[in-house]
């Protein structure tokens, strides 16, 4: 179709008049010799074309990090150019990177260990107080929701598409904007609502009578 041009050898799609560079579609010769191997770009116009002779699809989503953001938009600008009518039905979910997230050895590690270590850290911090850690049922499981909440909370407080950092010491905070702070609240709203079953449920607005507060 005209689109690619040879440069010195690797063969490439001028994307610039759409602030996107120049899209690399295949290495200089001498390179494929030594690897053998094709690139990014041409599997994922590959993986595309196959997916939609497969499953028709209406939609298709790609999950893959900010980090690639470039690499995307080339791909998806070039599927376009090609003139495929389902190049517009192409959606790209990005997301960023969760960074430092490692025990408190710096080992780099999976979800479930993360879990693991949060819920031995909160285990830990419910033990500097015997008396209310006696009073707890099923310390082991309370320790695991408070270690999971303080792991989605901080993960949810990022925005979808930028890096954060990890952070242990905020996920044990029992202030501000953490797991277990909002565990505590909830804590504190189920027992005001235990002691004072009369009063629930609570009425519409326009009916409470704020005079009395």
């Amino acid at each position: 179709m005209g689109l690619i041009d040879d440069h010195e050898g690797p063969k490439l799609v001028d994307l610039e008049k759409y602030k996107l560079g120049k899209a690399v579609v295949r290495k200089k010769e001498l390179f494929l010799r030594i690897d053998g191997t094709s690139i990014y770009l041409t599997r994922d116009i590959g993986g595309a074309v196959e997916r939609y002779e497969k499953y028709k699809f209406d939609k298709m989503i790609y999950v893959i990090s900010s980090q690639q953001d470039l690499h995307v938009a080339q791909f998806f600008k070039v599927l376009e150019l090609m003139e495929f009518p389902w190049a517009k039905d192409r959606v790209h979910v990005n997301y960023g990177l969760v960074l430092g997230m490692s025990t408190r050895k710096g080992t780099v590690i999976f979800l479930n260990q993360i879990i693991k270590e949060a819920t031995t850290v909160m285990h830990e911090q419910m033990q500097k107080n015997e008396e209310k850690y006696n009073a707890v049922e099923g310390p082991e499981m309370t320790s695991e929701e408070l270690g999971i909440t303080g792991i989605k909370i901080q993960d949810m407080a990022a925005k979808r598409i930028s890096n954060y950092t990890f952070n242990w010491d905020r996920m044990l905070f029992f202030e501000g904007d953490t797991g277990p702070y909002l565990q505590y609240a909830h804590l504190r709203l189920a027992s005001i609502s235990r002691k004072n079953p009369h009063l629930l449920p609570l009425p519409p607005p326009s009916e409470i009578n704020i005079d009395s507060l």
